[in-house]
């Protein structure tokens, strides 16, 4: 009689807690990492998107070029709801495929949900990169406009350095006029646009020309919300030397010489003064991002005016070399340290205190002659000594 009171007692306890058990949904799992279309950071407004065969589970907007989700918790991520078989990903730019949603040629997949976790897992598309319209000389044009034109007409005109047919330096200014209602634009030393992202539209605008002889030709996009509304594209022949030469932006030499040791000559010649962070823009931002690139943390083709995710990462490697807490955001360690110009490249480390050879010969000099008056001092004071006594 015991045995099936405490069997029922036992039952009454378990069932409850069964049945909740089975009740319980599944957590979302969760995506971050990189995101890149043929080799090259996602621009800003891609739209990704995750997918059970032709079921969405998820979506999520690119904020900063290349990234789709952080591993922050308190930030952004590729949230997907629970469902069954492979996850795959898709993207839709403007920018490519005409704007159609594409998974590309070589569709990214995930292998299955699993409730409740958070997977790093970097994105690769490779997608046909449609012509775009607009101008293409250097010169006031009418366009039918690119990608989102859709048939309206805007003047515009992009030169460099005023329509200069040659220069001697790398380092050029583009002259550029808006077209219709854009606001952003994005610079590129190639057609296809593979590095760069959108910047906010800037009349004049610091630019660094491939290291090569010959025409150099400049491309540009004008857009509006991240989306292409015209193109042109600008040439000049470039007459100087390749190789070690010295190239200058905005008025700051930069040193390109293969025996760099980091130092941007003139660098201290700009004041930092305030707390640079990702989604920070302006002419300090150019000035940093110029300091990142000469030291070799930075791997773009000219400065954005716009700190995003590629700056920041840049900056906490900068601060890592220099022995700073690698923050990402210029408090006034790093704002002290910048306002002395020294830049050390992302290649040195320890190693690049040592000094030469000769510096080596000075020192031990210098401190032989500090011990040997040291020496003769304590020998003095030892023979005032024994006098006194």
């Amino acid at each position: 009689m015991k045995i099936l009171r405490y069997t029922a007692v036992l039952l009454f306890l378990v069932l409850p807690s069964l049945a909740l058990a089975q009740s319980v949904p599944a957590f979302p799992m969760a995506f971050w990492g990189n995101v890149t279309i043929n080799g090259s950071p996602a621009p800003v407004g891609t739209v990704v998107n995750a997918y059970y065969g032709t079921t969405l589970a998820g979506t999520v907007t690119v904020q900063d070029a290349g990234v789709y989700g952080y591993t922050d918790p308190t930030q952004q991520k590729l949230v997907i709801g629970e469902g069954t078989g492979p996850v795959s990903f898709t993207i839709v730019s403007s920018q490519f495929n005409g704007g159609v949603e594409t998974g590309g040629t070589n569709q990214p997949t995930y292998a299955q949900f699993t409730s409740g976790s958070t997977v790093e897992n970097d994105l690769a598309f490779t997608v046909t990169v449609p012509s775009s319209g607009g101008g293409s000389a250097p010169v006031t044009t009418t366009s039918s406009g690119g990608g989102g034109g859709g048939g309206v007409s805007y003047s515009y005109s992009f030169s460099i350095n005023g329509g200069a047919t040659t220069t001697t330096s790398t380092s050029v200014t583009l002259n550029i006029t808006p077209a219709g209602s854009a606001n952003q634009m994005w610079v590129s030393n190639t057609s296809s646009f593979s590095s760069g992202s959108w910047v906010p539209f800037q009349s004049t605008y610091p630019w660094t020309l491939a290291s090569q002889s010959g025409t150099q030709t400049v491309y540009l996009r004008y857009g509006s919300a991240s989306s292409t509304v015209a193109s042109a594209q600008a040439s000049i022949q470039f007459t100087g030397t390749t190789g070690n030469t010295s190239a200058s932006t905005s008025g700051i030499p930069i040193s390109t010489a293969s025996n760099n040791t980091g130092q941007v000559l003139g660098a201290s010649a700009y004041n930092f003064t305030r707390l640079l962070k990702r989604g920070s823009s302006g002419q300090d931002i150019l000035q940093l991002q110029q300091i990142l690139i000469a030291a070799g943390f930075l791997k773009i083709d000219a400065p954005t005016m716009y700190f995003g995710a590629q700056t920041e990462a840049a900056l906490k490697a900068y601060q890592t070399a220099h022995g700073l807490d690698a923050v990402g955001y210029t408090g006034p360690k790093t704002r002290v340290l910048l306002n002395q110009g020294t830049v050390p490249t992302a290649s040195e480390t320890a190693s690049s205190t040592a000094m030469t050879d000769a510096q080596k010969q000075t020192l031990i000099a210098t401190l032989e002659a500090q011990l040997q008056t040291l020496l003769a001092e304590i020998t003095a004071l030892g023979a005032t000594t024994t006098q006194t006594q």
